[in-house]
């Protein structure tokens, strides 16, 4: 009753509904035939390659960012203005 009420008065149909099919899917993939349940070791190995990768290609976006003067302004306005609302954040605490 609590669902059909709230799909009534927030109009949750399509979310709900996509969620529900999303949920059931999920069973189907997670039993396919011919796949291992994996170790800690084989997880390790996927987050060196993913880290790797992640780390290859922000070192690419930030080669590209410093060779355009706007970018390189815009994100050390950004950094400098975090930095300050980071210590001001300290020195209100205190």
């Amino acid at each position: 009753m609590k669902i059909r009420n709230a799909v009534k008065k927030y109009y949750l149909a399509v979310p709900f509904s996509s969620a529900m099919v999303l949920s059931a899917s999920f069973p189907a993939f997670a039993s396919s035939t011919g796949t291992s349940a994996g170790t800690i070791t084989d997880m390790l190995g996927i987050f060196s390659q993913l880290f790797a990768w992640i780390l290859d290609e922000g070192a690419t976006l930030l080669t590209w960012m410093l060779d355009k003067p706007i970018l390189m302004i815009s994100m050390g306005l950004f950094f400098c203005g975090a930095i300050i609302a980071f210590l001001m954040r300290i020195y209100h605490s205190v």
